[in-house]
């Protein structure tokens, strides 16, 4: 036989979801820094350290490899083009 469930556990439902999301709340990043089209990115990342927020001027960046370090950020305004080609 199956037994009514009282209304009593939604309230503290909410409460668990709102205590678990406020503890996934970022902090802001430790420094930013503008990357614009001809730069080494992957020169500009290794200088930079941990969460580090990247910001990218629109253009084309052609032929880049990044290794982002421990919680760094990387941004696209709109128009930037990441490409491999030459």
């Amino acid at each position: 036989m199956r037994r009514a469930m009282s209304r009593g556990w939604i309230p503290q439902l909410v409460a668990l979801a709102v205590a678990v999301s406020a503890g996934c709340v970022h902090s802001a990043p430790s420094q930013h820094v503008i990357v614009s089209p001809g730069q080494n990115i992957q020169e500009i990342v290794a200088s930079s350290p941990e969460g580090t927020r990247f910001e990218f001027r629109p253009g084309v960046y052609r032929q880049q490899t990044i290794y982002p370090k421990n919680r760094q950020e990387f941004i696209g305004q709109a128009g930037v083009i990441m490409s491999g080609a030459m």
